[in-house]
């Protein structure tokens, strides 16, 4: 190692004008560059990816995976320049993310998605429809909160992430998502002056 090092040195010693020509070169390269290149503040690391989400409407986890993920793996591993799938399954839900090389026009990756969706026919259960979520990068998902606990059910678990911690920050952010069981009916006592400030049940 330290011989081939020395050989570098003496070479560059012995034919100084070349190693400066080269350098230069190399720095008016990277002028060049620096000017030319687009430059984006928050710049999108991520390859194009299309995400294809399914209500699975309150089936098992295991059921999603075999009746409803499977088939779209299945189908979207197909698709043109699809480097990687990964998927998830939880209660109800199933998601997919099928993710295209480098280069690849988002919207052409979400017309071929679109296309193995509509050839998937009659492999998913009745009354299950994929759809594709919204074009977006790794970048939109900034912050995911999970609500966990061995003396809630989920149902309240569900209405506390929608009535306390989702309305209590709702103001802050632009969009929030609920990936969980379906919300229980809201029952909302209102004052009624009419009668007096007595209880008015609304079920919504």
């Amino acid at each position: 190692m330290m011989e081939l090092i020395n050989n570098i040195i003496r070479f560059s010693l012995k034919n100084r004008l070349i190693i400066l020509l080269g350098a230069a070169l190399m720095i008016g390269a990277g002028i060049y560059s620096s000017r030319n290149m687009n430059i984006d503040v928050f710049p999108d690391l991520t390859a194009p990816t299309v995400v294809v989400m399914t209500d699975a409407k309150g089936m098992a986890a295991e059921e999603v995976e075999r009746l409803v993920t499977f088939p779209i793996e299945t189908a979207v591993n197909g698709a043109t320049n699809v480097r990687r799938v990964r998927s998830a399954s939880m209660q109800g839900y199933s998601f997919v993310w099928a993710e295209f090389n480098w280069g690849m026009d988002i919207f052409k990756a979400r017309q071929i998605i679109s296309e193995k969706m509509v050839a998937l026919g009659n492999s998913l259960p009745s009354g299950i429809t994929p759809v594709l979520a919204p074009q977006s990068s790794i970048m939109g998902e900034i912050l995911f909160i999970g609500l966990q606990s061995d003396t809630t059910s989920m149902m309240e678990l569900r209405t506390l992430a929608d009535w306390v911690a989702g309305d209590k920050h709702r103001w802050e952010v632009k969009a929030i998502s609920d990936y969980c069981r379906p919300a229980e009916n809201e029952s909302l006592w209102r004052k009624s002056r009419r009668t007096g400030g007595g209880g008015t049940l609304v079920q919504q």
